[in-house]
């Protein structure tokens, strides 16, 4: 990411690459990760979900296939990761009430229907003056997806992304058992399906691991056939 400041204003911009041939084509067919964050940040703020807001999105395309993407975004001032959060502050109480904070940011992310499918603590920003509140953003949103309803497989993966993300010094055992059970307070998901979706998350991981070896392997032998494309 490129910062870039004019006169008294701060803009980001982002590159994503299509680092191997065989995407090249998958790109015709699906949105840009610049144009999908654009979309997803575009949709959250209309629902009142706050992430950064988009200001261009350009596409560098070659012999009809999108190989570079770029997405503009605004500066959110003053602000620090939720990872960075946990791992300085010392305050028990303070942090039971940004643990609370962060799963009732989750739960109304979900109730618009948006799950991220890099979920991590050091994709929510908050605030620095959390002196009254706690006030997140979620940043990221290149691989984020918009699905019908309430969707548990989404829930539970999120879970496991943000339990997975931050180091054992920056969340105590009983602090994530404590964020556990407030995750699973909610109408949709209670700790027996958390764990039954968490099973068969970690299943179809494996599985992909597999597919990706094979798929590997067929991606070097058509390599050559797509570069002529």
């Amino acid at each position: 990411m490129i910062k870039y400041k004019f006169g008294d204003r701060i803009i980001y911009i982002k590159n994503y690459k299509v680092k191997e041939e065989g995407k090249y084509i998958f790109h015709r067919y699906k949105a840009s990760k610049a144009l999908t964050e654009w979309n997803n940040c575009e949709r959250l703020l209309k629902a009142g979900v706050s992430t950064l807001k988009p200001l261009a999105v350009f596409e560098r395309w070659k012999n009809n296939k999108v190989y570079d993407s770029f997405i503009v975004t605004d500066e959110i001032k003053n602000v620090v990761n939720a990872k960075d959060f946990l791992l300085s502050e010392k305050n028990n109480e303070l942090r039971k009430k940004f643990l609370i904070s962060i799963v009732n940011f989750m739960k109304k992310m979900h109730a618009v229907n948006f799950y991220h499918d890099d979920m991590k603590f050091a994709h929510i920003l908050l605030e620095k003056d959390y002196s009254k509140d706690f006030k997140f953003t979620i940043i990221d949103l290149d691989n984020g997806l918009f699905l019908k309803g309430y969707h548990l497989w989404g829930m539970a993966k999120n879970y496991l992304q943000l339990m997975k993300s931050i180091p054992d010094e920056a969340m105590k055992t009983e602090e994530r058992l404590f964020f556990t059970k407030k995750y699973c307070d909610n109408k949709a998901i209670n700790l027996l399906l958390l764990q039954l979706f968490i099973k068969l998350i970690l299943i179809q991981k494996q599985i992909k691991e597999i597919k990706r070896g094979f798929f590997k392997i067929i991606r070097n032998l058509l390599r050559p056939i797509i570069k002529k494309m």
